[in-house]
C-alpha cells in the first residue's frame, strides 16, 4: 500500500478503507510464506536426521561446513525474528497507546469547542483579572480561533486515526504470531542441526 501520508486528507479515509485490508492481507500472506519455506528446509534437515538412524547412509549426512552455514544462517534469522518481535512490542505499547490517547484527547476537544465558545461569548472581558481589558480583547479572538482551527484539523484527521487503529492492531498481533511461529521452527531446526554437527565431529 502507498504510504497514505502520500495521500490528500480529503481521500486519505476513502484510500486507507479500500485498500488497507488488502495490503494487510498480501503482508500476512508474504510472511507464512517465509514460515513455509522453513518448513521446507526444516524437512531437508530432518531427512539428514533419518540418515542417522540408518548406518549404511550415515555417510550422506551433509559435511561439517555445510552444517556450519546451515547454524549460522539460523542464528541470523533466530536475531533478525528477536529484533522484529522488539520492535512489534515497542509498537504496540508506545505506538498504539499514543494513537488511542489521541483519539481520546480529540475527542475531548471536539466536543469541549462549543462549550469554551460559549463561555467566551458570555464571559467578555472577565476572563482574566491580571490582563489590560483592551489586550485581552485583542487576544481572545486570536486564543479562540487558533482552538478552532486545531479542533477542526483534528475533526479531519480522527475518522482516519479510527480507521487506522484497527488495521495498525491487527498487523502488529499477526506480525507476532506469525513471528513466533516463525521462530518454533527455527528453534526446532537448530537443536536438530546441532545434533548433526555433533555426529559429525565425533566421526573426524
Amino acid at each position: 500500500m502507498e504510504r497514505s501520508e502520500k495521500i490528500p486528507l480529503e481521500d486519505r479515509l476513502a484510500y486507507i478503507k479500500k485498500e488497507g485490508p488488502v495490503a494487510l492481507q498480501a503482508e500476512k500472506e508474504w510472511y507464512k510464506n517465509r514460515a513455509t519455506e522453513l518448513k521446507t528446509n526444516e524437512k531437508t534437515i530432518d531427512t539428514a536426521l533419518a540418515f542417522l538412524r540408518i548406518p549404511k547412509y550415515a555417510s550422506s549426512v551433509p559435511t561439517l561446513q555445510i552444517l556450519d552455514q546451515w547454524a549460522g544462517d539460523l542464528t541470523k534469522k533466530k536475531d533478525a525474528i528477536t529484533r522484529l518481535k522488539a520492535l512489534l512490542n515497542t509498537a504496540r505499547a508506545v505506538g498504539i497507546k499514543k494513537v488511542q490517547e489521541d483519539i481520546a484527547e480529540s475527542q475531548k476537544l471536539i466536543a469541549e469547542l462549543p462549550k469554551a465558545a460559549e463561555e467566551l461569548d458570555r464571559d467578555g472581558l472577565n476572563m482574566s483579572d491580571n490582563m489590560p481589558a483592551v489586550m485581552l480583547q485583542h487576544m481572545m479572538p486570536l486564543i479562540m480561533n487558533a482552538a478552532i482551527s486545531n479542533t477542526k484539523e483534528r475533526e479531519r484527521q480522527l475518522p482516519i486515526q479510527k480507521e487506522m487503529l484497527p488495521l495498525c492492531t491487527r498487523r502488529i498481533n499477526f506480525m507476532m504470531d506469525l513471528a513466533t511461529n516463525r521462530e518454533e521452527i527455527i528453534d526446532r531446526s537448530i537443536v536438530k542441526v546441532e545434533k548433526l554437527r555433533a555426529y559429525r565431529l565425533g566421526t573426524q
